[in-house]
C-alpha cells in the first residue's frame, strides 16, 4: 500500500531502523531545465535538510547533507553555505573549495555528497 514519506518521517524511520548512514532529503533538478527550477530545488533541499537535522536523534548514525544547484556554482555555494548554517560543519570546506579551485563544488569531506568538476558533469565523464 502507498506510504507518504516526507523529510521528517523518512529520518525518523531511518533512526528507528538503526541506519548507519542517512542522506537528507533533496531534490535534484533534471538538467537541462530553466534556472528557476534549479533555484526552487535548492530552496526545497535546504528546507528538507533543516527538517532532517532537527529530527535526527542518534549520534551513532551519520546524517549527510547534499549540496544541490545543478551546474550553477553560485547556487551550489549558496546551498553549501545554508548547510553550514544548519549545522553541517563540513560545508565550510565546500565553500572554500569552490572559491579556490573553480570546482562545481561539493564535498571533499564525506559528509556532503557529490564532488565533480563542471566539465565532468556536463560531459558525462566520471
Amino acid at each position: 500500500r502507498p506510504m507518504w514519506l516526507d523529510a521528517k518521517t523518512a529520518t525518523e524511520i531511518q533512526n528507528r531502523l538503526g541506519a548507519d548512514i542517512i542522506m537528507v532529503f533533496d531534490e535534484c533538478a533534471r538538467l537541462p531545465c530553466p534556472p528557476e527550477v534549479v533555484e526552487r530545488a535548492v530552496q526545497r533541499s535546504i528546507r528538507w535538510a533543516q527538517t532532517c537535522k532537527e529530527v535526527h536523534q542518534r549520534a551513532d548514525q551519520s546524517l549527510f547533507g547534499i549540496v544541490q544547484g545543478g551546474l550553477d556554482v553560485g547556487l551550489r555555494r549558496h546551498c553549501a553555505t545554508a548547510l553550514l548554517e544548519i549545522g553541517f560543519d563540513q560545508a565550510k570546506d565546500m565553500v572554500r573549495l569552490a572559491e579556490e579551485s573553480g570546482l562545481c563544488v561539493e564535498a571533499i569531506h564525506p559528509d556532503i555528497a557529490g564532488l565533480a568538476r563542471v566539465v565532468e558533469i556536463s560531459s558525462g565523464d566520471k
